[in-house]
């Protein structure tokens, strides 16, 4: 990564956007992001971080592991669940689909992951996110009362 125009130009502005967040007393964060190419979409790329529960299955990863072992890293987290697809092929230990999923009613283990979360320590916002949800409203209105048990 060393050698990669696009890697060092994308570290060189987080560098500078954290110097400048630190001025302000803003955290800057980056989250476990769901992509072939970027550098930071595995567990051990991540330092302080938004923990997105839905992008570890994007890269076959396993997300309550994750959570546990990031837990005194995490800033802020991002609750997307995920469905199955059926249509997934090729073998997967962890990703049995990328579709979407009103939090909670997914395959992804989120009462664990928010149980183990809480245990931890992390007292912060928890963000919803859903992508491709057929009915946004509906979906954060699940996700919304799923979430009120974490209050």
């Amino acid at each position: 990564m060393s050698e990669n125009a696009s890697i060092q130009n994308m570290a060189q502005a987080l560098k500078e956007l954290v110097a400048y967040g630190k001025e302000k007393n803003i955290l800057v964060t980056l989250e476990d992001f769901d992509g072939p190419v970027q550098p930071f979409a595995r567990m051990y790329q991540l330092l302080r971080y938004t923990l997105d529960i839905g992008n570890f299955a994007f890269s076959d990863e396993d997300v309550s592991y994750a959570a546990w072992l990031l837990k005194d890293y995490i800033v802020h987290v991002h609750c997307k669940d995920r469905n199955a697809d059926p249509a997934l092929t090729g073998e997967h230990r962890y990703n049995r689909g990328l579709l979407a999923a009103a939090v909670g009613s997914g395959y992804l283990p989120m009462k664990e992951i928010l149980d183990r979360l809480k245990e931890s320590g992390y007292e912060d916002y928890l963000a919803i996110e859903h992508f491709n949800a057929a009915d946004q409203v509906a979906f954060m209105e699940q996700s919304a009362a799923f979430l009120q048990q974490y209050l």
